[in-house]
Order: structure tokens, then C-alpha cells, then sequence
């Protein structure tokens, strides 16, 4: 994936994100995976996203 589709796929999930707290989903935050050395940068997106708008998310049951 070049730079540029990188950017445009990170704007598609920002676009994404955004739709369904407009529509009022229900989102589930599935949390970190503590195998990976780093985390997402979608992840991180939606996270900033979902943080910013102060819209509740949701902890899955272990």
C-alpha cells in the first residue's frame, strides 16, 4: 500500500466510524491485543474518534 492509499484508507474508516455514531450503533470495544508490538493506526483513528465525540463504546464479555 503506497503513502497515498494508506491516507485514503485511513479517511474511509474515519468517514466509516463517523456514519455509525450517527447512526447510533452500538460499538464494542474489543480492547488491545497484547501479542502486538504496536497497535493499529485504525484502531487509534477510531479511538480518537469515538473519544472526541464522547460516545460510549462497549467491553465484550470473557
Amino acid at each position: 500500500m503506497t503513502p497515498k492509499e494508506f491516507q485514503q484508507a485511513l479517511a474511509r474508516n474515519a468517514n466509516w466510524i463517523k456514519t455509525k455514531i450517527k447512526q447510533g450503533y452500538k460499538i464494542y470495544d474489543i480492547g488491545i491485543d497484547a501479542s502486538r508490538v504496536s497497535r493499529s493506526p485504525f484502531y487509534e483513528l477510531e479511538k480518537n474518534i469515538i473519544n472526541k465525540a464522547s460516545y460510549q463504546t462497549h467491553k465484550l464479555p470473557k
